[in-house]
């Protein structure tokens, strides 16, 4: 589970090639410089809504899991309650 949003940051103009590299080992987006202010801000900016939903995503992903883990265990209860009703019928 990934917790940082991470951009790679070059000084230097890069290949495609190399930027691919950065994003294939994990980073989230890549600048190079120079790059204006409000450009960096409106990445950052990006970078810290696609976290934001990254992070709702994990934890709807928890408490569906969590549901479904509660499901089982009431089928399990029902499933055993209906092993006794014919006991208890007869």
């Amino acid at each position: 589970m990934k917790e940082a949003f991470v951009i790679l940051v070059s000084e230097d103009k890069v290949s495609s090639q190399r930027q691919a590299e950065g994003l294939d080992s994990g980073a989230d987006a890549y600048i190079t410089l120079p790059i204006s202010n409000k450009e960096f801000l409106a990445r950052v900016h990006a970078g810290e809504r696609i976290k934001r939903a990254e992070d709702i995503v994990r934890e709807n992903e928890r408490e569906q899991e969590r549901l479904i883990s509660q499901l089982r265990e009431t089928l399990a209860e029902i499933k055993t309650l209906r092993g006794l009703i014919p006991v208890c019928a007869s």
